[in-house]
């Protein structure tokens, strides 16, 4: 992997979540190989369909999506990358500032095989 092909796949899930699509978002994501840290401190989620569940939610929970990222490092197939996400909340209209860490590790194919992320609402 290069840092070319870990800026492709994190900038795609980006624009995909500020579309709120997230069957774009799940195109990324290995149908057979998966570790996903919804939260570091929650048990990972392991299958496509369990990640996919939570996506399936994003259109009708959040609206105005904004996402920044810079990658801060890549070692082989991995990836450490500074997120910055601000999303209103849908209904209660609460504002949400994000800033995260976003580890992830990509397969031969390009679809993210391991991810994780630390976040805090600011």
């Amino acid at each position: 992997m290069n840092k070319i092909q870990f800026d492709d796949w994190i900038s795609e899930y980006g624009k995909a979540w500020t579309s709120l699509d997230p069957d774009a978002v799940m195109k990324r994501i290995d149908h057979e190989e998966l570790v996903y840290y919804e939260s570091t401190f929650n048990k990972p989620k392991k299958s496509w369909d369990e990640v996919n569940e939570l996506w399936q939610i994003v259109p009708s929970n959040q609206k105005d999506v904004t996402f920044w990222y810079e990658i801060l490092m890549t070692d082989g197939d991995a990836v450490l990358a500074h997120v910055k996400i601000t999303r209103t909340m849908v209904p209660s209209g609460e504002m949400q500032d994000i800033d995260a860490a976003f580890m992830f590790r990509l397969n031969e194919r390009g679809l993210c095989t391991y991810f994780r992320q630390w976040r805090m609402f600011k």
